[in-house]
């Protein structure tokens, strides 16, 4: 009975500790959007700011952009 009982600890510590080294492991990395909007912005893309805002979220409904200079499409029309 006490035998049970000490690897049922051991078991639970071990996902405990696991689990927190997982976490920790996770809560340490950082979005890739803090840097990838002043590349967006850059004249070499030449994206407006709603439109990096929208690609770093992953959203695609802001349309496709013209040829350079022009404004950029919106909706379906």
């Amino acid at each position: 009975m006490a035998l049970d009982c000490y690897q049922l600890q051991l078991k639970s510590r071990w996902f405990l500790v696991s689990f927190l080294c997982f976490y920790g492991f996770v809560a340490q990395m950082r979005p890739g959007e803090s840097f990838i909007t002043p590349y967006l912005l850059s004249p070499e893309k030449n994206f407006t700011q709603k439109q990096a805002r929208a690609c770093s979220r992953g959203r695609t409904d802001l349309g496709t952009r013209g040829p350079a200079g022009s404004a950029p499409r919106m909706g379906n029309s």
